[in-house]
């Protein structure tokens, strides 16, 4: 009898199709400390993320998604933020309970060849 043991990169189910989709696959291999995983909803691939243990987020939830047009395209390239977005790029405003404390987090996505990717995101506090 032959056992074939999956590495855990492989063992958490990836889904890309949309933007919030990405954010569970995302949250999941966080809470997994699934580094290969998290590594995937990025892109560029993230390979030099740093998940030294699993990240315990209690709850999160989406407080608003906003879809760039013209003018938030505008906005974010006009302060030089990198890397750029495009119009179609979607804004997840994400509220995240861990360690008692809600933190908000935005993720930037952008669909790259079928699939939605996180290009950039950044953290700030939540008003309690």
């Amino acid at each position: 009898m032959l056992l074939f043991v999956s590495p855990a990169s492989s063992l958490l189910a990836s889904n890309y199709s949309t933007p919030e989709n990405t954010l569970d696959t995302y949250i999941a291999a966080l809470r997994a400390a699934n580094q290969p995983a998290v590594a995937q909803c990025f892109y560029p691939v993230a390979n030099d993320f740093y998940l030294p243990k699993p990240v315990d987020i209690t709850s999160y939830a989406v407080t608003k998604k906003i879809i760039y047009g013209e003018k938030e395209v505008n906005r974010w390239n006009g302060i030089g933020i990198k890397p750029p977005t495009k119009i179609g790029d979607v804004e997840l405003q994400v509220k995240e309970l861990f360690h008692d404390k809600n933190e908000m987090f935005s993720y930037v996505m952008r669909k790259i060849s079928g699939e939605w990717k996180i290009i950039s995101h950044s953290a700030w506090r939540s008003p309690d």
